[in-house]
């Protein structure tokens, strides 16, 4: 880990008001009503296909990408996540999928009425491979002609590097032993040395 990473996320336990819900849907049709419920706003995506994985951006209602690429029911798993939620998808096989759908609150929200139970949780940034090979439409290409890999990630700034921010959420054993027991994606930031 760079030392830029450490000042930019300096492994410090925050707390925030958490709810986290598993569901089942049945269909490729009730994941989407299960995130369009979940993730009205939107937010970005990244779905693990077959052939490929895809980046792209989620408003709501469908998904956009760098080129022209339809999801469905061949989705191995999918994450649409925000600095707010995340909605991870995991098709079983049969094509029915495992959901976790997962909230974040900042504090005070539970005197709003938000539910959930105060957690901790620690953000971290890992480099996302290759070298920014151009930004065009609200994409970046990644490259990195070594190991033959090409990435397309949405951004809203461009960079020479991006990373790919992740929530770890700290729970605690028995004997009071502190460790990470679940962990989502959060954004796609800057991912140069500072």
């Amino acid at each position: 880990m760079s030392t830029a990473n450490i000042v930019k996320y300096p492994y410090k336990a925050v707390s925030c008001l958490t709810s986290r819900k598993r569901v089942m849907a049945g269909s490729w049709q009730e994941l989407l009503t299960v995130l369009a419920e979940a993730l009205p706003e939107g937010g970005l995506v990244t779905a693990w296909l077959p052939q490929q994985v895809l980046w792209g951006r989620y408003d709501g209602k469908g998904f956009t990408f760098a080129k022209a690429s339809s999801l469905t029911e061949n989705v191995l798993e999918m994450r649409v996540f925000s600095k707010e939620a995340e909605v991870y998808a995991r098709n079983r096989g049969d094509n029915t999928y495992l959901v976790r759908i997962c909230h974040d609150y900042s504090a005070g929200a539970a005197a709003a009425g938000a539910e959930g139970m105060e957690t901790e949780y620690v953000d971290s940034l890992s480099r996302l491979w290759g070298e920014n090979a151009g930004v065009a439409d609200g994409y970046a290409v990644l490259q990195d002609k070594d190991r033959k890999i090409r990435l397309e990630i949405p951004v809203d700034a461009n960079h020479c590097k991006y990373g790919l921010v992740t929530r770890n959420y700290i729970g605690y054993t028995e004997n009071n032993q502190a460790g990470y027991v679940d962990s989502r994606y959060v954004a796609i930031e800057n991912g140069e040395v500072e």
